[in-house]
C-alpha cells in the first residue's frame, strides 16, 4: 500500500473526474424529477430509467462526492462546516416553501405537494446541513475518516432496529417532523440522517485516499474491478426481482436502505468514479467545461431545478394537463437549459455586490 499512497497529501488540486461526476449527478436531478413526477404513467421504460439513475447513480453518488469534496475544499475547518450546514439546512426549508406552500398560497389549489407535510419533507439540503454539522464536530474532535465510517454503519444499524419495529408509519404527528430528520418516524423522510450519513463519510475516505494517491490510474482500477461486484450483484437482483414489486415499494427500500444496500451502492460508486476517471481522458473540452461549472454552482442549480419542477407540478396539477413523453423531454431539456442560465445570471449578480 506505500507505493500506491504517500504520506503527505500530494493531489491537493482540483480532481477532474470528481468534478464532472459532480456536475453530472447534479445536471440529471431535472432528468429524473421531470421524468417520475411529470412522465406518461405508461412509460415503464422511463421510470426505470429514472429509477436507475436517480437511485444508485443519482443521490448516493451526489453525497458521497459532498464528502470527497469537503476533503478538497479550503473552508473544512470545524467552524466553516458548521456555518455551512446551517445554511444548507435553512436553504432546504426556504427550497420547500417555494415548491410547496407559495404555489398553495398563489394557487389555492391543496394537494399532496401543498400540504404541510409536503414542506417538512427531509429533503438532501436538510440531510446535507446536518451532516456538515455533525462533521464539523468530528473535525473538532479530530476523529479520523474511517471511524466516522464505522459510526455511521452502527447508525445503520440502530436505524434498521427502528424500521423492523414498525416505522415508518402513516400517522403523522408534531414531533415526528422533527424526529424525521434522523430516523424515518413517517413517509415523509427522504433521506433520514441515521441511513444516509455513511455516503458522506465514505467520500471522506475516498477523498483521503485520493488526495495521497501516487498512481490514479492503479487506484481507479482497483475501484472499477472492486466495484464492478457491487454493479453485477445490484442490477442483477434488481432485473431479477422487479416484476415482483412495484416502483413504489423499491423506492422505499432505496430511501430506508440496510447495510448491505449501502454497502453495495458503496461499490457501484467506486465503479462510476472510475468510469469518470476514464471519461476525463477522452470528454470533450465544451462539455467538460459544462459539468466543471454545475460542479462548482451545485447549490444554485439544485435550489432552482427544484423551483423549475416544483412550478411545473403544480401547474400540470392545477390545470390538469397530460404530459406526453416528447413534451417531458422537451421539459428535462428546458430546465437544463433554463436552470443554467439563471445560475450564470445569479453569478453575474453575486459578483457585482
Amino acid at each position: 500500500m506505500s507505493k500506491l499512497f504517500s504520506k503527505e497529501k500530494i493531489n491537493t488540486k482540483r480532481q477532474i473526474e470528481v468534478d464532472l461526476l459532480r456536475g453530472f449527478t447534479t445536471l440529471i436531478l431535472i432528468v429524473c424529477h421531470v421524468g417520475l413526477y411529470l412522465g406518461p404513467s405508461d412509460c415503464i421504460p422511463l421510470y426505470v430509467f429514472a429509477d436507475i439513475i436517480g437511485s444508485e447513480c443519482g443521490a448516493p453518488v451526489f453525497m458521497t462526492m459532498m464528502g470527497i469534496s469537503i476533503v478538497y475544499s479550503k473552508h473544512n475547518n470545524p467552524k466553516d462546516l458548521l456555518i455551512r450546514g446551517i445554511k444548507l439546512f435553512i436553504l432546504g426549508y426556504i427550497i420547500s416553501f417555494v415548491r410547496t406552500l407559495l404555489p398553495r398560497f398563489i394557487l389555492g389549489n391543496i394537494d399532496e405537494w401543498t400540504s404541510i407535510e409536503s414542506f417538512f419533507v427531509v429533503d438532501i439540503m436538510q440531510f446535507a446541513g446536518l451532516s456538515f454539522i455533525v462533521l464539523s464536530l468530528f473535525k473538532k474532535l479530530r476523529l479520523p475518516c474511517y471511524i466516522s465510517l464505522i459510526i455511521s454503519l452502527v447508525l445503520v444499524f440502530i436505524c434498521q432496529f427502528i424500521i423492523d419495529s414498525g416505522y415508518p408509519s402513516e400517522i403523522i404527528t408534531i414531533p415526528s417532523y422533527f424526529l424525521n430528520l434522523l430516523v424515518p418516524i413517517t413517509y415523509w423522510s427522504c433521506f433520514p440522517f441515521m441511513i444516509w450519513f455513511f455516503f458522506p463519510c465514505f467520500g471522506l475516505c475516498l477523498g483521503e485516499l485520493l488526495i495521497r494517491c501516487k498512481d490514479k490510474d492503479k487506484l481507479y482500477t482497483i475501484y472499477l474491478i472492486i466495484g464492478l461486484v457491487g454493479v453485477i450483484i445490484t442490477y442483477g437482483s434488481f432485473i431479477y426481482l422487479y416484476p415482483y414489486y412495484t416502483s413504489y415499494y423499491y423506492g422505499d427500500n432505496f430511501y430506508y436502505m440496510g447495510v448491505f444496500n449501502i454497502l453495495m451502492n458503496g461499490l457501484i460508486i467506486m465503479f462510476v468514479l472510475s468510469i469518470w476517471y476514464l471519461i476525463s481522458k477522452i470528454i470533450p473540452n465544451v462539455l467538460k467545461k459544462y459539468l466543471v461549472f454545475l460542479s462548482k454552482n451545485l447549490t444554485v442549480y439544485y435550489a432552482l431545478s427544484w423551483v423549475y419542477v416544483g412550478l411545473l407540478i403544480h401547474l400540470v396539477s392545477y390545470y390538469a394537463i397530460s404530459i406526453t413523453l416528447i413534451q417531458n423531454i422537451i421539459l428535462m431539456i428546458l430546465g437544463i437549459v433554463l436552470c443554467s442560465l439563471l445560475t450564470i445570471v445569479f453569478n453575474k449578480i453575486k459578483r457585482s455586490h
